[in-house]
């Protein structure tokens, strides 16, 4: 079974709520290469 694009999303937001109050890059590292790619959509929401 294939993950949809919208959970993975989902995903990625929980992991990065979960990784709040550390530095923005150890926050982000979970995420990989989506992280850097979304990196200005992802600071503008915090």
């Amino acid at each position: 079974m294939r993950t949809s694009p919208e959970q993975l999303d989902q995903d990625r937001a929980a992991v990065l709520g979960a990784a709040l109050g550390r530095s923005f890059n150890t926050a982000i590292a979970p995420l990989g290469e989506w992280g850097e790619q979304h990196r200005e959509r992802i600071q503008s929401r915090f």
